[in-house]
């Protein structure tokens, strides 16, 4: 089991920094599972394994998985596999159905007073309502996903990404003080874990800010640094 766990471990970490080595982990770890008839973490490890296909953009693979894991896994795995199904959907362009899964992965969440599952439900909430340009629903939810996780007292992937949405949200309503407050925060985290993705994306929204207040050379610093972690 606990080899299971580590495999599993190494293959999310993995899956936003090198997707090769994220997919080499999940294969060795249901190779694994599945010699030693260990239900629950099959599905676990397929619940990683839609994750990366997500970031392959193989989305119908994705959910398959993601469907198949739904009846090996415990309640308390449900979140993450829910908020996954959720991804699919905002992926496709369905963003009424990802908010659907994002307001069924936050009511287990409290069911199972799961902190981090709540937190990450109110983000994805947030980035939903910002790409359907509803900025005040979206502050609104980021910034509760904001205190749920300091009250976790964990940095993780999905801290750094909320406060990266919240900083899109105020850049939207032209708060562009605020905006550059939440995108540093993001990237003083990311950088600090390494989370490679978030800081290609909040780069990219740096070029954006900076343009917007006509600081052109930080703006030009901003592309060349969202480059150097997008590839």
């Amino acid at each position: 089991t606990l080899r299971l766990a580590l495999l599993n471990d190494l293959a999310y970490y993995w899956h936003t920094r090198n997707l090769d080595k994220a997919i080499a982990f999940t294969q060795k770890g249901l190779a694994s599972a599945a010699k030693l008839k260990n239900v629950r973490w099959q599905g676990k490890l397929q619940i990683t394994q839609g994750a990366i296909l997500l970031r392959m953009e193989k989305l119908d693979s994705a959910f398959v998985v993601l469907q198949q894991a739904k009846g090996k896994v415990l309640k308390k795995d449900m979140p993450l596999l829910i908020t996954q199904l959720g991804y699919v959907m905002e992926r496709r362009g369905l963003l009424s159905q990802a908010a659907d899964y994002a307001l069924e992965s936050l009511k287990l969440g409290e069911q199972l007073k799961d902190k981090g599952a709540i937190a990450l439900a109110y983000s994805d909430l947030s980035n939903l309502f910002w790409k359907q340009s509803k900025f005040k629903k979206g502050l609104e939810y980021g910034l509760k996903s904001e205190e749920v996780f300091k009250q976790r007292g964990l940095k993780d992937l999905n801290y750094s990404f909320t406060l990266y949405v919240i900083g899109n949200n105020y850049f939207a309503v032209k708060d562009y003080e605020k905006a550059l407050d939440y995108y540093q925060k993001a990237l003083t985290m990311s950088r600090q874990y390494g989370f490679y993705n978030n800081l290609s994306d909040i780069y990219i929204a740096l070029i954006d800010l900076y343009t917007a207040t006509k600081d052109y050379p930080k703006a030009e610093k901003a592309a060349v640094n969202s480059i150097r972690y997008a590839t």
